[in-house]
């Protein structure tokens, strides 16, 4: 193996090894934001305050809605319901059809798959 490759491998290496350190410092921050907004949240519903204002930041509570997420089982479940109680006759081919639709179209790419070494494998 020529040092060139060597050299990418162990760079290689060391990219992922900063991505997962990235990951989990993101994952904390994440958590912690959540938290201080949550705090922020609750200051103003106490205060009965629409929002306030912090240097050159303004803090406003706006209501939204929004959706919790459906496993894949039960969206499936949900669009078959739905298409039965549309009136197609064939509900599991239609359902079929769709998630074929929603895939997009098929490319072939070729992907560097990295496993740990077996020592009794040679290449």
């Amino acid at each position: 193996m020529s040092s060139l490759i060597q050299g990418y491998v162990k760079e290689l290496e060391g990219v992922k090894a900063e991505i997962q350190r990235n990951n989990e410092k993101n994952r904390k921050l994440r958590s912690r934001q959540r938290v201080i907004e949550k705090e922020i949240k609750q200051y103003l519903e106490v205060q009965k305050q629409p929002g306030l204002k912090f240097k050159d930041k303004n803090f406003v509570l706006e209501h939204a809605t929004s959706y919790t997420r459906r496993k894949k089982s039960e969206k499936e479940q949900e669009i078959k319901r739905f298409l039965k109680n549309s009136g197609v006759t064939d509900v599991d081919s239609v359902y079929k059809n769709i998630e074929t639709l929603r895939k997009g179209e098929e490319v072939q790419t070729t992907k560097l798959k990295i496993k740990k070494n077996d020592k009794k494998k040679k290449y």
